[in-house]
């Protein structure tokens, strides 16, 4: 807080800080007579306005006589019944300046605040050339109260004449309106003039803003699969001429090529319908979860001379696959209110049967210890997996996912071919099966 009179005389000075605390580092070495205090959003309130006002201010309007006139603006902080009181008591006049008024009303920012930014700048920039300041990348609240102090001295007689001034100028002392009218900006606009611009030139205007404030179209990105530890290059996401399916899959060591059906095709090489192109196996949806249990050393980086991901789980799950079936022996299983009654018995061995499955079939499929139903796709490669195209659970129905979710099975993992599903509602399913 900054306060002078219209006899260049400056009143000590009054710091507010950010902060709960105060410490005796951020007090020492300033201005003579300064005050320091602190508030949580670092701006003054109705406190340090009434701690400002008794312990700085009254002393000096005491030694004063006759009326005095303390000026100020009509922050909300600044009135106070206890400051009102203590004006009324010691026969000084608060006078709250209109809003919007202080660039023209208030003298210290007419003629006192402008040259002293100037000065605080210069001693700033000197403080950060400084080794200390080298030290800093922000001026810390312990260098504060020197570097104000420093920032006085340099001023020095250019405090009173620069008080002046501001009093002079906004029209207080000596009392001259005609300071702060002539400073009014007394040009109006002609009527004629608006008048005289032509229609054509305002709507060319109104078409100019229109264009530059015209929302641009924002165009869909195109997601890019780039497999763990690969790199790619700008070609690689070029799209290939007459190639439909290189927007949606990124280059392989090997590629196949859909055909122009939408319809998965058989076949003994790994080919992959159009909506599955890539040659790794791909990991259902509905299975996501499992991948995330794993750690990071666990899951292998896509490589043409490594073992796939879907390979590692599979190998992961035969490990659990003794347990698996117990807990599906001894623990009832439901699917869509159809029950997998519990085996009492732990001799008893649960007979799975083996389908006789063919292109087309509906069957159910067990991947980690959990069941799926879904559609065979083809016939077993030659390695005897058979590409299915798994459903996924939602609420107590089933749903074909958006793509398909398609996975490649060993055939001792089809447990059973079911009934087509029941379509209940949109792209809802009703599965019965049971053992």
């Amino acid at each position: 807080m900054v306060c002078g009179n219209g006899a260049g005389e400056l009143a000590p000075i009054y710091v507010t800080y950010k902060s709960l605390n105060v410490y005796p580092e951020w007090v020492e070495g300033g201005p003579a007579h300064a005050r320091y205090s602190r508030s949580k959003s670092g701006w003054f309130d109705t406190h340090t306005f009434e701690d400002w006002f008794e312990f700085t201010m009254l002393p000096i309007l005491r030694r004063q006589a006759g009326t005095k006139v303390l000026i100020g603006d009509n922050l909300s902080s600044h009135i106070s019944v206890r400051v009102l009181n203590l004006c009324a008591q010691h026969n000084v006049r608060f006078i709250a300046l209109p809003p919007n008024s202080t660039h023209i009303l208030q003298p210290l920012d007419v003629g006192f605040f402008g040259p002293l930014k100037k000065v605080w700048r210069k001693v700033l920039n000197d403080w950060k050339k400084s080794p200390r300041g080298r030290q800093f990348n922000s001026l810390p609240k312990s260098e504060f109260p020197k570097m104000l102090k420093k920032l006085l001295e340099e001023m020095g007689p250019k405090i009173e004449d620069d008080l002046k001034g501001g009093f002079k100028g906004a029209g207080i002392q000596p009392l001259d309106r005609q300071n702060v009218l002539k400073r009014l900006c007394q040009n109006r606009l002609d009527v004629d003039v608006l008048r005289n611009v032509s229609q054509v030139f305002i709507d060319e205007l109104q078409a100019s803003r229109s264009q530059i404030t015209e929302k641009p179209q924002r165009r869909r990105n195109r997601k890019v699969n780039v497999p763990p530890g690969k790199g790619i290059t700008a070609e690689d996401v070029q799209p290939a001429p007459n190639d439909r399916t290189s927007q949606n899959a990124m280059p392989q060591a090997s590629t196949s090529t859909a055909t122009q059906n939408d319809e998965p095709e058989p076949s003994t090489s790994r080919k992959r319908s159009r909506k599955n192109p890539s040659n790794q196996k791909k990991k259902p949806r509905h299975e996501e979860s499992e991948i995330e249990d794993l750690s990071e050393s666990d899951i292998p980086y896509a490589d043409d001379s490594d073992i796939s991901l879907e390979a590692f789980l599979r190998e992961r799950e035969d490990s659990d696959d003794e347990n698996n079936l117990d807990d599906l022996e001894t623990e009832g299983v439901i699917i869509d209110e159809v029950r997998i009654e519990e085996n009492v018995e732990s001799n008893v061995n649960v007979e799975i049967e083996q389908p006789t499955t063919s292109d087309g079939n509906f069957v159910v499929a067990k991947y980690c210890g959990k069941l799926y139903p879904g559609r065979r796709l083809s016939d077993p490669d030659e390695i005897g997996e058979v590409p299915v195209s798994a459903m996924v659970k939602k609420d107590s129905c089933w749903t074909w996912p958006s793509p398909p979710d398609i996975l490649w099975y060993r055939q001792d993992k089809i447990i059973k071919t079911i009934n087509p599903p029941k379509q209940i509602g949109q792209n809802l399913f009703k599965v019965e099966f049971n053992f």
